[in-house]
């Protein structure tokens, strides 16, 4: 079975490679294509994660980030039908970007309704690297 992810957002141009500065914040807006056409993310137990790890096979727990739509404020569905939805990347605080300077692995993964059945899918995955600021104020 072949299935197709389309992620619309600048945050994946250049070879699913980003530049971003440690201590800033970001809201970068998705659309999740499947097969040409919107991929919902609709219904009880959707979830959306991005995580961001020094090696692929760490624990979850040892990422240097993870955001996830079960948490408020971290990745919000915007528009579910459409497989709209905002990873908001915060200056600082307990999952902020202060702390991320260097290149590091992530992914983008949903839980979501692939044909009918409840699937957690990987639709993105690269390298990410976050420059060091001159100005180091968050606050």
């Amino acid at each position: 079975m072949s299935i197709d992810y389309d992620i619309t957002a600048e945050a994946l141009s250049g070879l699913n490679y980003r530049r971003l500065h440690a201590g800033d914040d970001y809201d970068f807006r998705f659309n999740l294509i499947r097969n040409s056409v919107a991929f919902p993310l609709t219904g009880v137990g959707v979830k959306v994660w991005l995580t961001i790890k020094e090696a692929s096979l760490k624990a979850d727990a040892d990422a240097k980030l993870q955001l996830t739509s079960a948490v408020s404020g971290e990745v919000e569905i915007t528009d579910a039908t459409n497989g709209r939805f905002v990873v908001k990347f915060r200056a600082g605080g307990s999952k902020g970007t202060d702390d991320l300077e260097g290149t590091w692995r992530y992914d983008l993964q949903v839980k979501a309704y692939v044909d009918g059945v409840l699937k957690v899918v990987t639709v993105a995955e690269g390298l990410i690297e976050f420059l060091p600021n001159l100005t180091r104020a968050i606050a």
